[in-house]
């Protein structure tokens, strides 16, 4: 009995820098400048801003072409060592038309993925959320949301980017520019929760 082949792509972590990963010359770096954040008031929409993105850095010598709609999946460990229970939004993958769904990259060139972090409070229950990168047809972002966070407690997130081979061929096919494709988890990112 034959075992079928697997693709592997090997992956660096840059000692330089533990926020980063270099894949096939592009790399890929977690931000989050942040690392103790200040839980918003109880009020009606009160909410704070999270800086948190992906820089992607193409070091190739060839165009590339970054995916972003439902490219991104992420994972918040509370400081247990569990993973916490994420919901979203309902499934939306409607891009509006005149809104371009990914990033032109030149050799040598550093883009930035905007993941639109933000603490808030519903139904009596702290969150944090951030972009999952989908949108729908009247251009609300979707989020992935995590609940239930408390004051004190130490949080790691891992953020995925993902862009199928299938994806990428299907996006070459109408754009004809190269798309990257892959899986890439980002190192880990710490940070704390602290009342105001």
């Amino acid at each position: 009995m034959a075992t079928p082949w697997v693709n592997l792509r090997l992956a660096q972590l840059l000692s330089t820098d533990s926020n980063a990963i270099e894949v096939d010359g592009v790399l890929f770096q977690i931000d989050m400048p942040e690392s103790v954040l200040t839980i918003p008031s109880k009020l009606f929409k009160a909410e704070t801003d999270v800086k948190l993105g992906i820089y992607i850095t193409n070091n190739t010598s060839t165009t590339l072409c970054f995916y972003q709609l439902s490219s991104i999946d992420a994972i918040l460990i509370s400081d247990d060592g569990k993973p916490i229970n994420r919901s979203g939004d309902p499934t939306k993958l409607a891009w509006k038309n005149n809104e371009q769904n990914y990033y032109l990259v030149q050799p040598g060139e550093k883009r930035f993925l905007d993941l639109y972090g933000k603490l808030f409070w519903y139904s009596s229950q702290l969150q944090f959320a951030i972009s999952s990168k989908t949108r729908s047809l009247n251009g609300e972002s979707g989020y992935y949301y995590f609940p239930n966070l408390k004051a004190g407690a130490l949080y790691r997130l891992q953020v995925i980017y993902e862009v199928s081979e299938l994806r990428a061929r299907r996006l070459e096919e109408q754009v004809l520019e190269k798309f990257w494709s892959g899986r890439i988890a980002m190192p880990l990112v710490e940070f704390r929760l602290i009342k105001a």
